[in-house]
């Protein structure tokens, strides 16, 4: 019989491993010592997988507490490059608009001079003042259409609203005895080109 004093401080696994040594010559017991060996070698290859777990987890955090000290600058960082790209939306998208309303500033500035020299020239008959007015009305056409060309697509409806009402104040403006020395006055004609004039004014206005 094997006697083994537990009360030392000699290792487990040594003595696990004597007394499965000293049992080889008995058969019966030769199972007992398998297992006994193969959860030895288990325990050693966890213990190796939990050293390298532990040691990854103490990198980690280690990484992390170096970085801690940085999120604040990191945030005041992202806020503040988050701000410019705002303000430079706004300032860009802003400037656009307002370029946009010159244009329409401009194009309605136009449709009052064309309405005030054509209300004047056919309220009066041929007179030596028609070459000049004449030229002038129709430089102010072509002026128009000028403008109306650089109108984004961001305003196509009014855009298409403009072209059709540019060329029916150009028909009836430089229609029937326009030019001609025999020409009389035509006040309806006149009040046409008024209102026509006058109501794409209105419409220029709420445009945004």
């Amino acid at each position: 019989m094997i006697v083994y004093d537990c009360s030392s401080a000699t290792d487990f696994s040594t003595i696990i491993y004597d007394f499965t040594y000293r049992l080889q010559s008995y058969d019966d017991c030769k199972f007992l010592k398998d297992v006994i060996n193969e959860n030895i070698i288990i325990n050693t290859s966890l213990k190796g997988s939990l050293d390298v777990l532990n040691s990854s987890l103490i990198q980690y955090q280690n990484s992390v507490n170096w970085f801690t000290p940085y999120i604040p600058i990191i945030a005041v960082l992202s806020g503040s490059v988050a701000a410019y790209c705002f303000t430079r939306f706004h300032w860009a998208y802003s400037e656009k608009m307002k370029k946009q309303a010159e244009k329409f500033n401009k194009i309605a500035s136009l449709i009052s001079e064309i309405e005030k020299i054509a209300v004047e020239y056919w309220t009066k008959d041929h007179n030596p003042e028609d070459v000049k007015n004449e030229v002038y009305i129709k430089s102010k056409f072509r002026l128009l259409l000028k403008y109306l060309k650089v109108i984004d697509k961001n305003h196509a409806l009014i855009k298409t609203e403009l072209d059709e009402f540019a060329s029916v104040l150009f028909d009836t403006t430089t229609g029937d005895d326009f030019e001609s020395p025999s020409r009389v006055a035509a006040k309806n004609k006149a009040t046409n080109i008024s209102f026509l004039c006058s109501e794409m004014n209105g419409t220029l206005s709420t445009v945004s």
